[in-house]
């Protein structure tokens, strides 16, 4: 099977799995809702140790399409910053400064690497019945030894970033 065949397969594996448990949608697109903080020690400009929160609004649809919402916020709730993505499995597109890629790993579970200059993030999503679970990991690349985000404009670098999950749901 060529390699553009079987991903459209598996990406339409992923969306009967998600859809499986999902409730009836008349366009069967299949939403994953996730919820994270994550914990950041800024080493530079100034250093200090914070806190983000992130909503990602993930819709599975059109047989092997994947669009992604992400809105990160301080824990006040302050808005900080949102992105939006759009593409198909095993695709690489723009996301804000970064590139996202999906893949299906597994009969139920979907991975977005989402990376940087320096780092790739990674969420794991693992669908059991209408229940999800996730993961969030940050990784350096190969040579570096710090992350770094730039908010408006200026380069800010981070020695750790920690995410732990909040929630999971499936629509």
């Amino acid at each position: 099977m060529a390699p553009m065949i079987r991903l459209a397969f598996a990406a339409m594996a992923a969306l009967h799995w998600a859809s499986a448990g999902a409730s009836a949608q008349t366009n069967h697109d299949v939403k994953i809702e996730i919820k994270y903080h994550e914990l950041l020690e800024q080493v530079r400009p100034v250093a200090k140790g914070f806190g983000r929160n992130h909503d990602l609004e993930i819709t599975l649809h059109d047989g092997n399409q994947v669009t992604e919402r992400r809105e990160w916020s301080r824990p006040d709730g302050q808005t900080l910053g949102q992105a939006e993505s759009e593409g198909a499995f095993g695709s690489a597109v723009a996301s804000g400064r970064m590139t996202a890629s999906w893949r299906v790993t597994g009969r139920n579970t979907l991975i977005r690497y989402l990376e940087g200059l320096q780092q790739v993030e990674t969420l794991r999503i693992n669908v059991s019945g209408s229940s999800c679970t996730a993961s969030v990991t940050q990784t350096l690349k190969p040579g570096f030894h710090e992350y770094k985000r730039v908010v408006k404009g200026e380069a800010h670098f981070f020695s750790s970033i920690q995410s732990t999950v909040d929630s999971c749901t499936i629509e």
